[in-house]
């Protein structure tokens, strides 16, 4: 009788004590929990491109307006650049990142001239 007294004792102690190290990986209530960062792809035609404000404009029915990080990775024709470097009327794609707001930053931008279309290629729709 007394080594289940004896086990039972111990079953509740462990439960007891491990009790608080099953809910450490959850926020104490009042804080926030740590949100994931969204991305996407975008693509299109720079419009206008301000320097000052480091940010681009794309070309078309939905433009949008991107501004680009600090740390964001520039590339033209596959060489590093910077947003000087970028001009109206390159063709760029990239990654960006939801600043919240429906406003989105540039993380890298991939710019260089629209290919040229040769005779016969079917345009896309």
């Amino acid at each position: 009788m007394n080594k289940y007294i004896l086990l039972i004792l111990i079953a509740v102690i462990t439960t007891v004590t491990s009790a608080p190290l099953l809910g450490a990986d959850k926020p104490a209530s009042g804080e926030k929990a740590e949100t994931k960062e969204k991305f996407r792809p975008f693509r299109g035609t720079i419009k206008s491109v301000d320097a000052g404000a480091r940010s681009i404009t794309l070309d078309g029915e939905k433009a949008q307006t991107f501004a680009i990080a600090s740390d964001a990775k520039l590339t033209k024709e596959g060489k590093p650049a910077t947003i000087a470097d970028l001009a109206v009327g390159d063709a760029v794609g990239g990654r960006a990142k939801d600043s919240g707001e429906g406003k989105w930053t540039a993380v890298t931008i991939n710019a260089g001239k629209r290919a040229e279309k040769t005779p016969g290629e079917k345009e896309k729709k």
